[in-house]
């Protein structure tokens, strides 16, 4: 039975799943490749492959996760990820989980499910005060925007990790537009982040947030702000 940790963002979780379990087993199984990738912000070695749900226990599991995302085509491939052993702590820095398509980039998944491999580390969510633990056929689902596609600053996350060893998980992400699935398993820190959800994650005002970053010397980010404040600024009613 689905578990809901947080109404905003949406964070639930489901354990004890057989379709879940089947499909644990059956990845572990077939042990299949990964190729080492390079992921800007992430404090560990990563690799990668694309996984089929072609056996009837994985395409009924991809069938589920659909209605999930409320989508109507199934999921018929999840992203296999595995962080490298390392020190323990955090393995990326702060984000939201994007969408990399052309037609719709940059845009906040509507839905992603973590499925864990291991009972290794977790995701952190710090702007809502919420960890979420690790554990060997646990499905984690949770939402980066609204229904109406309105981005949630409060699903700012990182994987972190509590062994030195490996850490795996099958990750899959729909931006709740067209047929697309979200499979590369990459993602941009809050470094990159709207200046929105930076000043949410921050705890300031987004004036104060475009402030610091204007005045930040050697920011990549600097003209971006102070065009933005200049804008503001100049559309703000005089007194």
């Amino acid at each position: 039975m689905w578990q809901v940790l947080s109404r905003r963002p949406r964070v639930l979780v489901l354990d004890d799943d057989a379709d879940v379990k089947d499909f644990v087993e059956e990845v572990e199984a077939a042990d299949p490749p990964l190729t080492p990738v390079q992921f800007p912000n992430t404090h560990a070695d990563v690799a990668r492959g694309v996984y089929d749900l072609a056996s009837p226990a994985a395409a009924r599991l991809g069938k589920r996760l659909a209605t999930y995302f409320a989508r109507r085509s199934p999921i018929t491939q999840v992203c296999l990820k595995r962080y490298g052993p390392g020190e323990t702590g955090d393995l990326d820095e702060p984000h939201v989980d994007r969408s990399h398509h052309p037609q719709t980039y940059g845009r906040a998944m509507r839905w992603t499910a973590l499925i864990h491999f291991g009972d290794n580390g977790g995701t952190r969510f710090p702007v809502a005060s919420l960890d979420v633990a690790a554990r060997r056929g646990r499905l984690v689902l949770f939402a980066s925007s609204t229904a109406d596609g309105a981005e949630d600053p409060r699903s700012v996350h990182q994987g972190y990790r509590t062994q030195n060893a490996s850490r795996d998980l099958a990750i899959v992400g729909w931006d709740g537009v067209g047929d697309d699935v979200e499979l590369r398993g990459a993602h941009e820190c809050i470094d990159h982040e709207s200046f929105e959800v930076r000043a949410d994650f921050f705890g300031r005002t987004l004036m104060e947030e475009l402030r610091d970053v204007a005045g930040t010397v050697g920011s990549h980010r600097r003209g971006e702000a102070l065009a933005r404040l200049t804008s503001l600024l100049a559309h703000k009613p005089s007194r």
